[in-house]
Protein backbone atom coordinates (compact mmCIF):
# COMPACT_ATOMS: atom_id res chain seq x y z
CA UNK A 1 0.00 0.00 0.00
CA UNK A 2 2.87 2.34 0.85
CA UNK A 3 4.46 1.89 -2.57
CA UNK A 4 1.12 2.33 -4.36
CA UNK A 5 0.45 5.66 -2.62
CA UNK A 6 4.00 6.84 -3.24
CA UNK A 7 3.75 5.96 -6.92
CA UNK A 8 0.48 7.85 -7.27
CA UNK A 9 1.83 10.88 -5.43
CA UNK A 10 4.83 11.01 -7.77
CA UNK A 11 2.45 10.98 -10.73
CA UNK A 12 0.49 13.84 -9.17
CA UNK A 13 3.60 15.95 -8.58
CA UNK A 14 4.56 15.66 -12.24
CA UNK A 15 1.42 17.62 -13.16
CA UNK A 16 2.55 20.74 -11.27
CA UNK A 17 5.15 22.92 -13.02
CA UNK A 18 6.06 24.94 -9.90
CA UNK A 19 6.98 21.89 -7.80
CA UNK A 20 10.60 20.75 -8.28
CA UNK A 21 10.95 17.03 -9.02
CA UNK A 22 13.62 15.62 -6.70
CA UNK A 23 14.73 12.05 -6.15
CA UNK A 24 13.87 11.94 -2.47
CA UNK A 25 10.23 11.87 -1.48
CA UNK A 26 8.84 11.14 1.97
CA UNK A 27 5.28 11.36 3.17
CA UNK A 28 3.28 10.81 6.31
CA UNK A 29 -0.45 10.48 6.74
CA UNK A 30 -2.19 13.24 8.71
CA UNK A 31 -4.82 11.38 10.75
CA UNK A 32 -7.24 14.20 11.52
CA UNK A 33 -10.32 14.89 9.42
CA UNK A 34 -13.39 12.81 8.72
CA UNK A 35 -13.57 13.02 4.93
CA UNK A 36 -10.45 13.59 2.81
CA UNK A 37 -7.09 11.81 3.03
CA UNK A 38 -4.31 14.26 3.88
CA UNK A 39 -0.54 13.88 3.75
CA UNK A 40 2.55 15.84 4.69
CA UNK A 41 4.95 15.49 1.80
CA UNK A 42 8.65 16.31 1.82
CA UNK A 43 10.63 16.64 -1.41
CA UNK A 44 14.26 17.65 -1.84
CA UNK A 45 13.38 21.33 -1.60
CA UNK A 46 9.78 21.67 -0.42
CA UNK A 47 7.40 20.62 2.32
CA UNK A 48 3.92 20.16 0.87
CA UNK A 49 0.40 19.47 2.05
CA UNK A 50 -1.42 17.13 -0.31
CA UNK A 51 -5.01 15.93 -0.14
CA UNK A 52 -6.84 13.15 -1.92
CA UNK A 53 -10.41 14.38 -2.14
CA UNK A 54 -13.35 12.18 -1.24
CA UNK A 55 -15.42 12.24 -4.44
CA UNK A 56 -18.22 10.31 -2.78
CA UNK A 57 -18.82 13.37 -0.60
CA UNK A 58 -17.64 15.99 -3.11
CA UNK A 59 -18.55 14.63 -6.57
CA UNK A 60 -18.12 17.95 -8.43
CA UNK A 61 -14.46 18.60 -7.69
CA UNK A 62 -14.02 21.21 -10.43
CA UNK A 63 -16.88 23.43 -9.22
CA UNK A 64 -15.79 23.11 -5.60
CA UNK A 65 -12.14 23.91 -6.31
CA UNK A 66 -12.97 26.83 -8.62
CA UNK A 67 -15.09 28.32 -5.84
CA UNK A 68 -12.32 27.80 -3.29
CA UNK A 69 -9.90 29.62 -5.58
CA UNK A 70 -12.32 32.53 -5.91
CA UNK A 71 -12.78 32.69 -2.14
CA UNK A 72 -9.07 32.51 -1.29
CA UNK A 73 -8.17 35.21 -3.82
CA UNK A 74 -10.89 37.47 -2.40
CA UNK A 75 -9.65 36.86 1.13
CA UNK A 76 -6.03 37.51 0.20
CA UNK A 77 -7.01 40.93 -1.15
CA UNK A 78 -9.04 41.70 1.97
CA UNK A 79 -6.20 40.71 4.31
CA UNK A 80 -3.67 42.75 2.35
CA UNK A 81 -5.91 45.80 1.94
CA UNK A 82 -6.60 45.94 5.68
CA UNK A 83 -3.05 45.04 6.74
CA UNK A 84 -4.27 42.00 8.69
CA UNK A 85 -1.91 39.32 10.05
CA UNK A 86 -3.59 36.48 8.16
CA UNK A 87 -2.72 34.53 5.06
CA UNK A 88 -5.07 32.80 2.64
CA UNK A 89 -4.39 29.28 1.43
CA UNK A 90 -2.63 29.35 -1.94
CA UNK A 91 -2.92 26.13 -3.95
CA UNK A 92 -0.46 25.13 -6.64
CA UNK A 93 -1.78 25.02 -10.20
CA UNK A 94 -1.32 22.24 -12.71
CA UNK A 95 -0.09 22.62 -16.28
CA UNK A 96 -3.75 23.00 -17.24
CA UNK A 97 -4.13 25.88 -14.75
CA UNK A 98 -6.32 23.99 -12.27
CA UNK A 99 -5.85 23.72 -8.51
CA UNK A 100 -6.72 20.02 -8.63
CA UNK A 101 -5.38 17.05 -10.56
CA UNK A 102 -7.10 13.82 -11.50
CA UNK A 103 -5.26 10.54 -11.83
CA UNK A 104 -7.48 7.55 -12.45
CA UNK A 105 -10.50 7.91 -10.15
CA UNK A 106 -8.65 10.03 -7.59
CA UNK A 107 -8.47 13.81 -7.32
CA UNK A 108 -5.61 15.60 -5.55
CA UNK A 109 -4.84 19.13 -4.42
CA UNK A 110 -1.52 20.61 -3.21
CA UNK A 111 -0.40 23.64 -1.24
CA UNK A 112 2.65 24.45 0.86
CA UNK A 113 2.85 22.75 4.24
CA UNK A 114 3.09 25.71 6.59
CA UNK A 115 5.80 24.36 8.87
CA UNK A 116 5.87 27.52 10.98
CA UNK A 117 2.17 27.14 11.78
CA UNK A 118 0.45 24.43 13.79
CA UNK A 119 -3.08 23.04 14.06
CA UNK A 120 -4.44 22.27 17.53
CA UNK A 121 -7.26 19.91 18.47
CA UNK A 122 -8.20 21.70 21.70
CA UNK A 123 -7.39 25.23 22.89
CA UNK A 124 -4.53 25.83 25.29
CA UNK A 125 -5.95 29.03 26.80
CA UNK A 126 -8.70 31.58 26.32
CA UNK A 127 -6.43 34.01 24.45
CA UNK A 128 -6.09 31.34 21.79
CA UNK A 129 -9.90 31.05 21.56
CA UNK A 130 -10.22 34.83 21.35
CA UNK A 131 -7.77 34.81 18.44
CA UNK A 132 -9.75 32.02 16.78
CA UNK A 133 -12.93 34.08 17.07
CA UNK A 134 -11.26 37.05 15.43
CA UNK A 135 -9.80 34.94 12.60
CA UNK A 136 -13.08 33.21 11.72
CA UNK A 137 -14.92 36.54 11.91
CA UNK A 138 -12.43 38.18 9.54
CA UNK A 139 -12.94 35.20 7.21
CA UNK A 140 -16.69 35.96 7.05
CA UNK A 141 -16.22 39.72 7.01
CA UNK A 142 -13.70 39.51 4.18
CA UNK A 143 -16.29 37.77 2.01
CA UNK A 144 -19.26 40.03 2.75
CA UNK A 145 -18.93 41.83 -0.58
CA UNK A 146 -18.49 38.61 -2.60
CA UNK A 147 -21.88 37.86 -4.25
CA UNK A 148 -23.64 34.68 -3.14
CA UNK A 149 -26.19 34.51 -5.96
CA UNK A 150 -24.24 32.10 -8.19
CA UNK A 151 -22.52 30.15 -5.44
CA UNK A 152 -21.87 26.43 -5.71
CA UNK A 153 -23.08 24.25 -2.83
CA UNK A 154 -20.64 21.34 -2.33
CA UNK A 155 -23.11 19.70 0.05
CA UNK A 156 -26.76 20.61 -0.25
CA UNK A 157 -28.70 21.25 2.99
CA UNK A 158 -25.48 20.75 4.92
CA UNK A 159 -26.64 22.47 8.13
CA UNK A 160 -30.38 22.09 7.59
CA UNK A 161 -31.57 20.81 10.98
CA UNK A 162 -35.00 19.72 9.72
CA UNK A 163 -33.39 17.76 6.88
CA UNK A 164 -30.90 16.05 9.22
CA UNK A 165 -33.70 15.25 11.66
CA UNK A 166 -35.73 13.67 8.85
CA UNK A 167 -32.72 11.62 7.75
CA UNK A 168 -32.41 10.36 11.32
CA UNK A 169 -36.09 9.35 11.43
CA UNK A 170 -35.68 7.37 8.21
CA UNK A 171 -32.55 5.63 9.51
CA UNK A 172 -34.39 4.86 12.74
CA UNK A 173 -37.25 3.19 10.87
CA UNK A 174 -34.85 1.07 8.83
CA UNK A 175 -32.68 -0.07 11.73
CA UNK A 176 -33.10 -2.98 14.14
CA UNK A 177 -31.10 -1.09 16.78
CA UNK A 178 -33.58 1.73 17.33
CA UNK A 179 -35.33 0.16 20.35
CA UNK A 180 -32.09 -0.02 22.33
CA UNK A 181 -31.47 3.68 21.67
CA UNK A 182 -34.90 4.98 22.66
CA UNK A 183 -33.50 7.40 25.26
CA UNK A 184 -31.16 8.93 22.71
CA UNK A 185 -34.01 9.43 20.25
CA UNK A 186 -36.07 11.17 22.92
CA UNK A 187 -33.23 13.64 23.44
CA UNK A 188 -33.11 14.22 19.68
CA UNK A 189 -36.84 15.01 19.64
CA UNK A 190 -36.62 17.45 22.55
CA UNK A 191 -33.67 19.25 21.03
CA UNK A 192 -35.51 19.60 17.72
CA UNK A 193 -38.44 21.26 19.53
CA UNK A 194 -36.10 23.58 21.40
CA UNK A 195 -34.41 24.71 18.19
CA UNK A 196 -37.57 25.60 16.27
CA UNK A 197 -36.98 29.37 16.72
CA UNK A 198 -33.76 29.05 14.70
CA UNK A 199 -35.55 27.05 12.01
CA UNK A 200 -38.30 29.63 11.84
CA UNK A 201 -35.84 32.50 11.42
CA UNK A 202 -33.96 30.58 8.71
CA UNK A 203 -37.18 29.75 6.85
CA UNK A 204 -38.42 33.34 7.05
CA UNK A 205 -35.10 34.76 5.82
CA UNK A 206 -34.38 36.64 9.04
CA UNK A 207 -30.86 35.15 9.16
CA UNK A 208 -29.05 36.50 6.07
CA UNK A 209 -27.31 34.14 3.68
CA UNK A 210 -23.59 34.90 3.87
CA UNK A 211 -20.35 33.22 2.88
CA UNK A 212 -19.41 31.06 5.84
CA UNK A 213 -16.84 28.35 6.50
CA UNK A 214 -19.37 25.79 7.82
CA UNK A 215 -16.71 23.76 9.67
CA UNK A 216 -15.16 26.11 12.22
CA UNK A 217 -13.44 23.59 14.44
CA UNK A 218 -10.26 24.78 16.10
CA UNK A 219 -8.16 22.41 13.99
CA UNK A 220 -9.30 24.24 10.86
CA UNK A 221 -7.12 27.13 11.93
CA UNK A 222 -3.34 27.27 11.84
CA UNK A 223 -1.61 29.08 14.73
CA UNK A 224 1.85 30.57 15.13
CA UNK A 225 4.16 29.88 18.07
CA UNK A 226 2.48 32.64 20.09
CA UNK A 227 -0.86 30.80 19.63
CA UNK A 228 -2.27 33.54 17.41
CA UNK A 229 -4.48 32.32 14.55
CA UNK A 230 -2.94 33.00 11.16
CA UNK A 231 -4.70 30.91 8.50
CA UNK A 232 -8.15 29.39 7.97
CA UNK A 233 -7.91 26.00 6.26
CA UNK A 234 -10.14 23.11 5.10
CA UNK A 235 -12.28 25.13 2.70
CA UNK A 236 -14.29 22.40 0.98
CA UNK A 237 -17.50 23.32 2.80
CA UNK A 238 -17.26 27.07 2.21
CA UNK A 239 -20.59 28.21 0.79
CA UNK A 240 -23.49 30.53 1.66
CA UNK A 241 -25.14 29.90 5.01
CA UNK A 242 -25.74 31.60 8.34
CA UNK A 243 -23.18 33.08 10.69
CA UNK A 244 -24.99 31.02 13.33
CA UNK A 245 -23.52 27.88 11.73
CA UNK A 246 -19.95 29.12 12.13
CA UNK A 247 -20.47 30.50 15.63
CA UNK A 248 -22.19 27.32 16.78
CA UNK A 249 -19.63 24.95 15.32
CA UNK A 250 -16.85 26.86 17.04
CA UNK A 251 -18.65 26.90 20.38
CA UNK A 252 -19.41 23.18 20.32
CA UNK A 253 -15.74 22.34 19.73
CA UNK A 254 -13.81 25.06 21.57
CA UNK A 255 -16.26 25.26 24.47
CA UNK A 256 -16.29 21.54 25.23
CA UNK A 257 -13.96 19.83 27.70
CA UNK A 258 -13.75 16.74 25.46
CA UNK A 259 -13.10 15.94 21.82
CA UNK A 260 -16.24 14.98 19.94
CA UNK A 261 -15.65 11.21 20.02
CA UNK A 262 -14.67 10.94 23.70
CA UNK A 263 -17.00 8.45 25.42
CA UNK A 264 -16.23 9.48 29.02
CA UNK A 265 -19.31 11.66 29.24
CA UNK A 266 -19.05 12.10 33.00
CA UNK A 267 -16.08 14.35 32.23
CA UNK A 268 -17.96 16.45 29.68
CA UNK A 269 -18.56 20.03 30.74
CA UNK A 270 -18.71 23.49 29.19
CA UNK A 271 -15.82 25.92 29.39
CA UNK A 272 -17.88 29.08 29.81
CA UNK A 273 -14.84 31.37 29.71
CA UNK A 274 -13.75 29.84 26.38
CA UNK A 275 -17.21 30.44 24.93
CA UNK A 276 -17.15 34.03 26.15
CA UNK A 277 -13.67 34.52 24.67
CA UNK A 278 -14.68 33.22 21.25
CA UNK A 279 -17.78 35.39 21.14
CA UNK A 280 -15.80 38.42 22.29
CA UNK A 281 -13.33 37.96 19.45
CA UNK A 282 -15.95 37.12 16.83
CA UNK A 283 -18.43 39.90 17.61
CA UNK A 284 -15.69 42.52 18.01
CA UNK A 285 -14.78 41.98 14.34
CA UNK A 286 -18.11 41.45 12.61
CA UNK A 287 -20.71 42.55 15.16
CA UNK A 288 -21.46 45.81 13.38
CA UNK A 289 -22.50 43.81 10.30
CA UNK A 290 -24.74 41.38 12.21
CA UNK A 291 -28.51 41.81 12.28
CA UNK A 292 -30.44 41.86 15.55
CA UNK A 293 -31.86 38.43 14.67
CA UNK A 294 -28.38 36.96 14.21
CA UNK A 295 -27.34 38.29 17.61
CA UNK A 296 -30.57 37.00 19.15
CA UNK A 297 -29.84 33.47 17.92
CA UNK A 298 -26.27 33.29 19.25
CA UNK A 299 -27.34 31.46 22.46
CA UNK A 300 -28.95 28.77 20.27
CA UNK A 301 -25.99 28.39 17.94
CA UNK A 302 -23.91 25.88 19.91
CA UNK A 303 -26.98 23.78 20.65
CA UNK A 304 -27.99 23.86 16.99
CA UNK A 305 -24.65 22.64 15.68
CA UNK A 306 -24.15 20.06 18.45
CA UNK A 307 -27.62 18.66 17.72
CA UNK A 308 -26.94 18.51 13.98
CA UNK A 309 -23.70 16.63 14.54
CA UNK A 310 -25.43 14.30 16.99
CA UNK A 311 -28.15 13.59 14.41
CA UNK A 312 -25.61 13.00 11.66
CA UNK A 313 -23.37 10.69 13.70
CA UNK A 314 -26.38 8.69 14.91
CA UNK A 315 -27.82 8.46 11.39
CA UNK A 316 -24.49 7.21 10.06
CA UNK A 317 -24.23 4.63 12.85
CA UNK A 318 -27.73 3.31 12.10
CA UNK A 319 -26.93 3.25 8.36
CA UNK A 320 -23.76 1.19 8.66
CA UNK A 321 -21.09 3.91 9.01
CA UNK A 322 -21.13 4.94 5.35
CA UNK A 323 -20.19 8.62 5.66
CA UNK A 324 -17.65 9.14 8.43
CA UNK A 325 -14.49 7.11 8.82
CA UNK A 326 -14.62 5.03 12.00
CA UNK A 327 -11.95 3.27 14.04
CA UNK A 328 -14.30 0.77 15.69
CA UNK A 329 -17.96 -0.34 15.20
CA UNK A 330 -19.54 2.00 17.78
CA UNK A 331 -17.38 5.03 16.97
CA UNK A 332 -20.24 7.01 15.44
CA UNK A 333 -22.54 6.04 18.32
CA UNK A 334 -20.00 7.39 20.80
CA UNK A 335 -19.74 10.59 18.74
CA UNK A 336 -23.53 10.92 18.71
CA UNK A 337 -23.85 10.47 22.47
CA UNK A 338 -21.08 12.99 23.02
CA UNK A 339 -22.65 15.66 20.82
CA UNK A 340 -26.20 15.17 22.03
CA UNK A 341 -25.03 15.36 25.64
CA UNK A 342 -23.16 18.54 24.79
CA UNK A 343 -26.29 20.01 23.21
CA UNK A 344 -28.27 19.24 26.36
CA UNK A 345 -25.68 20.91 28.58
CA UNK A 346 -25.56 23.97 26.31
CA UNK A 347 -29.37 24.14 26.38
CA UNK A 348 -29.46 24.82 30.12
CA UNK A 349 -29.30 28.57 29.52
CA UNK A 350 -32.21 28.41 27.05
CA UNK A 351 -34.66 25.77 28.22
CA UNK A 352 -33.57 22.60 29.91
CA UNK A 353 -33.75 19.30 28.01
CA UNK A 354 -34.05 16.42 30.50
Amino acid sequence: MHSDILKEIKAVLSAYPEIPKGKNLEYERIPHGHINHSYKLETDSKCLFIQRLNVNIFPNVAAMCNQIEQVTQHLACYYQKNNLPYEAVNFYKTFSNQIFYQTGRNFYRICDYKSALVAHQLPTNNEMVLSAGEAFAHFAKGLIDLPVADAFFPIRRFHDLAFRYQQLQEAKQNSNQATALLGLFQICDKLFDLLKPVLRYLEEGNLPSRWVHNDTKLNNLLFDKQLDARCVVDLDTVMPGSLIFDIGDALRTMGSSLEEDDSELDKLHINKSAIDSFLQGYVSVIGEHMTSEEKEMIPYSGIYMSAIMGYRFLTDFLSGNRYYRVRYPNHNLDRARNQLTLAVILSEDIGKVK
